[in-house]
């Protein structure tokens, strides 16, 4: 029988099947299937995933960006954001106002100026450590961001009980990174998987070898959660 699982949204109830954009997210937010979840994408309005984690869009929906840079927060009496975005104020206020004083760390997949420029005012914000890799030099599309802590393929960060493995993905970006939570398996891919569209290979920082043999790899992680 094909699974299907239902939400509610700006275009009424619907109900999506396995191979539908929003079906993952809401059998994932709403495992038992009650109909209460939202199918609906919200600029910079809180989104909670599970108890771990909550999603913020970004206001830069585009060709290359879709709805917009997911920025998500980790955690709960202290949190680390992944992906902060662009250097959008009003982006960065939600993200502070939601997070209320807990922010700790930032962590960035890669150093793409839709993903990583907001990285700094969020830190002279809230002192928060930023961590990933840093910008290769000399490739644009690049932000030049200061790295505090540079983290190495299966390097961890622990955040209260649970624990973020950083696996080095290299591919869209030489410095790219995905991260797993390792309590849910919930897998936080950045770049190196995303959903409607082909994800962009340009060289020479960006390397379709790589690209592939990582994408197989990753594959076993994202099928546990």
């Amino acid at each position: 029988m094909t699974r299907r699982c239902t939400a509610n949204g700006r275009d009424g109830r619907r109900q999506f099947r396995v191979g539908d954009g929003p079906y993952a997210e809401i059998r994932w937010v709403d495992p038992y299937d009650t109909g209460d979840s939202t199918y609906d994408l919200e600029v910079d309005r809180p989104k909670k995933l599970d108890r771990y984690v909550t999603r913020l869009i970004a206001p830069n929906a585009g060709r290359m960006t879709g709805p917009g840079t997911n920025t998500y927060l980790v955690g709960d009496r202290e949190m680390a954001v992944i992906d902060p975005g662009p250097a959008v104020p009003s982006h960065i206020d939600a993200l502070l106002a939601f997070a209320a004083g807990r922010i700790r760390w930032i962590l960035l997949t890669h150093t793409h100026r839709d993903h990583a420029p907001a990285a700094e005012m969020v830190k002279f914000a809230t002192g928060a450590t930023i961590i990933g890799r840093p910008a290769p030099k000399g490739v644009p599309g690049h932000a030049t961001i200061a790295i505090d802590r540079v983290l190495a393929d299966g390097d961890s960060l622990v955040i209260d009980d649970l624990v973020l493995r950083a696996i080095h993905t290299p591919g869209h970006a030489s410095n790219h990174l995905c991260y797993l939570l390792e309590q849910t398996h919930m897998l936080f891919s950045g770049d190196h998987l995303v959903q409607g569209f082909t994800v962009v290979i340009a060289p020479p920082d960006g390397n379709m070898r790589a690209y592939l043999a990582l994408l197989v790899a990753c594959a076993p992680l994202t099928s546990q959660s």
